[in-house]
């Protein structure tokens, strides 16, 4: 099958290198930044550069737009007026967010439309095909774009998430949470370390093993046994000292707060006394 990729950007990239590695061929490239199709192109091994979207999809069976989802709407629109004869297509988006009705003027024009989102970060478009191995893909769609996202989730090793479309935004925040805002937590802990005089790249090094054991934990124990500290202990003086020297501006004692909150509702379904429980909710809750 013959794939064009729109937009060459970490996860363009990514899976286009990827797919090229499990016998997928790559027919074109076309991104509006012609330095990131040289760099795609020069990752993935293969690929023409296209002067257009439409060139692109020409050009190919299926075309993989891994554009921002800002652009999604708009890349579509383009493209089903462009003049392509669609009904032998497929087009797949990647966004987490959006579903395939996004794609609604390419589906109207004869195309098989859907979406494939890869559960995954991807923080460098050269991150290596190994990263798909495992991780959970959402494929939705009409019948035979779905069939082709499967059979791809399935070339590259991933594990298919069944979802409805309506679920996707939900199913795409669970991923923003357990990712990009744990990147905005684990700066906080860094900053706290610093604060106290660690530098930098000392206070990584003192989190990360600690990070990586509490994730150890999550797949040995499961989320409520994972659970250790103050709060797991219902040690609310601990906590309450915890606040005092956390800034009063900014964001960092509310995090504490909200997210000390979570961590207490873990904490009871894993057995935590009701004593315990309400003294906590008291200091956490605490202005």
């Amino acid at each position: 099958m013959n794939i064009a990729l729109i937009g060459t950007g970490r996860l363009g990239t990514s899976l286009g290198r990827a797919l090229a590695g499990r016998g997928f061929k790559i027919a074109a490239l076309n991104d509006r930044n012609p330095a990131a199709v040289r760099r795609a192109r020069r990752i993935i091994g293969r690929g023409r550069p296209a002067k257009s979207c439409a060139a692109a999809c020409r050009a190919a069976d299926l075309t993989l737009l891994c554009v921002p989802d800002g652009e999604l709407a708009a890349t579509a629109l383009e493209l089903a007026l462009a003049g392509v004869e669609w009904k032998p297509k497929i087009v797949l988006h990647t966004s987490g967010a959006l579903s395939s009705a996004v794609l609604a003027p390419l589906r109207c024009e004869g195309a098989a439309t859907g979406s494939f989102h890869p559960a995954q970060s991807f923080a460098r478009p050269d991150t290596p095909p190994s990263a798909f191995a495992g991780t959970a893909i959402v494929v939705e769609g009409d019948r035979r774009a779905a069939a082709a996202g499967r059979a791809m989730a399935a070339a590259l090793g991933g594990r298919i998430l069944r979802l409805r479309a309506a679920d996707k935004v939900r199913y795409h925040a669970a991923c923003s949470v357990a990712s990009n805002l744990f990147v905005s937590l684990f700066d906080l802990a860094v900053a706290l370390l610093e604060e106290a005089g660690v530098p930098s790249r000392q206070a990584e090094a003192a989190l990360l093993p600690l990070v990586e054991g509490t994730l150890a934990n999550i797949r040995a124990l499961g989320r409520d046994k994972a659970l250790t500290g103050p709060i797991a202990r219902g040690d609310a003086a601990t906590a309450a000292l915890h606040l005092q020297i956390l800034p009063a501006q900014g964001t960092a004692r509310p995090i504490y707060r909200s997210l000390g909150l979570r961590a207490l509702e873990l904490a009871v379904r894993n057995g935590l006394s009701r004593r315990e429980a309400a003294s906590l909710r008291r200091t956490l809750g605490r202005r």
